[in-house]
C-alpha cells in the first residue's frame, strides 16, 4: 500500500474535535428535551434519541475519515499497462573492487568489462547508455545518454580508485542503477551487471525483485575464472594477506545467477564472449507482450469516496427519518 499525499492524513487529527462537537450537540439536545414537558423522563424517548444520535455521529465521523482517505491517494495492488516500447535504455553497472584487477580474464576483469560495454554500445545504435560503478556504494558516473563520446569518457575514468569506500555492496549498486534509469520512458529498460561475484555485501534480493516487478531484467556478466588468480598491485607486486600469502580471487557466480533469476534476466560468463549477451539484448528489444508493459499502482480514491458518500447519505437519513414517530 502506498500514499500519494501522506500529509493529508493529518486531517484525521480533526476527528477528536468532531467527536467533541457531537457530544456537545448531544448535551444541548438532551437539555432541550428536559425542558419540553419532561420528555427526557420517558425511557422510550431516551432510547430513540440516543440511538439516532449515536448512529448519525458515527456515520458523520466515518464520512470524514473515508473522505480524508480518498484525498490521501491510497493505492494498493498493481496492474500491467501494455505499451509499445521503442528503443532501449541500458544501465551498465561495473564492480570496481580491487579483485577486478585480476588478469585471469585478459586484459583484466575490469578491462574486459569495458571492452564488452564498448562492443555492446557499438551494436545498439539509437540506444541510451548509463554507467554505475560500485564498491561499498553505488556511484552514477554517467546518466542515460545517447552520446557515445560521453560513455567513452566515463569508461576512461572508470577504475578501482573511482570509489574510496571499501566493500562490494551489490544492493547499493542495483538501487543506484534503478534510480538512474529514466523513470518515465516507453523504451525497453535493462541493467547489465559486471562483477566477479566475490565477497558481495548488501541485500540484493529486494532490488532484484523490484527490477523484475518493473519489467527491468538484470543481465549479469561473470568475470573471472574458477581456478582464480592473484591480484596485481603494481611494480610486479601482488596483493598478499596478513600472513604474506598471495591473495587468490575466483569467480563466484552464485549471487549473479540469483540476481538474474529474480529479475527475469540472464546470466553470462566472460568465457562465452560478447555474442550471447548481445544476441539476448537484441532479442529483448524486438519483443513486446510481457516485456512491453509496466506495472502501475491501482488508485483507490473512488472506493473511499464512495464509502464517504454512502455514510453521509446514511447520516442525513438517520437525522430525518422518524423512529417510533418521535424523532
Amino acid at each position: 500500500m502506498t500514499l500519494v499525499y501522506p500529509s493529508v492524513l493529518l486531517l484525521l487529527l480533526g476527528i477528536p474535535v468532531l467527536l467533541l462537537m457531537q457530544f456537545r450537540e448531544y448535551s444541548i439536545n438532551k437539555e432541550d428535551l428536559r425542558r419540553i414537558g419532561g420528555f427526557w423522563e420517558n425511557e422510550g424517548v431516551r432510547s430513540v434519541f440516543f440511538i439516532k444520535w449515536f448512529l448519525s455521529s458515527l456515520f458523520l465521523i466515518l464520512t470524514y475519515t473515508f473522505f480524508t482517505f480518498s484525498l490521501a491517494g491510497i493505492n494498493w495492488g498493481e496492474q500491467p499497462i501494455e505499451e509499445d516500447r521503442v528503443g532501449l535504455d541500458i544501465m551498465y553497472v561495473v564492480d570496481a573492487s580491487y579483485s577486478m584487477l585480476a588478469e585471469d580474464i585478459p586484459p583484466s576483469r575490469i578491462g574486459r568489462a569495458k571492452e564488452v560495454i564498448r562492443g555492446l554500445s557499438e551494436n545498439l545504435p539509437g540506444a541510451r547508455f548509463g554507467l554505475v560503478a560500485f564498491k561499498g556504494d553505488g556511484t552514477v558516473l554517467l546518466p542515460a545518454t545517447e552520446d557515445v563520446y560521453a560513455l567513452e569518457n566515463a569508461l576512461n575514468y572508470l577504475n578501482t580508485e573511482v570509489i574510496s569506500s571499501p566493500g562490494t555492496d551489490l544492493e547499493a549498486a542495483l538501487n543506484s542503477a534503478l534510480t538512474a534509469l529514466p523513470q518515465s520512458s516507453n523504451r525497453h529498460r535493462i541493467i547489465v551487471l559486471f562483477s566477479d561475484g566475490e565477497e558481495l555485501t548488501g541485500n540484493f534480493v529486494d532490488p532484484a525483485l523490484e527490477a523484475g516487478r518493473l519489467g527491468i531484467p538484470v543481465f549479469t556478466y561473470g568475470l573471472g575464472s574458477r581456478e582464480g588468480s592473484t591480484i596485481p598491485q603494481g611494480d610486479g607486486r601482488i596483493v598478499r594477506d596478513p600472513q604474506d600469502n598471495p591473495v587468490v580471487t575466483r569467480l563466484d557466480s552464485s549471487s549473479l545467477e540469483e540476481i538474474a533469476r529474480l529479475s527475469r534476466g540472464s546470466y553470462f560468463e566472460a568465457a562465452a564472449g560478447l555474442g550471447s549477451l548481445d544476441t539476448r539484448i537484441k532479442e529483448l528489444t524486438g519483443q513486446r507482450g510481457t516485456d512491453g508493459f509496466r506495472l502501475v499502482s491501482i488508485t483507490r480514491y473512488r472506493f473511499f469516496l464512495t464509502l464517504a458518500l454512502l455514510f453521509y447519505i446514511g447520516h442525513i437519513l438517520i437525522r430525518r427519518i422518524k423512529l417510533r414517530g418521535l424523532f
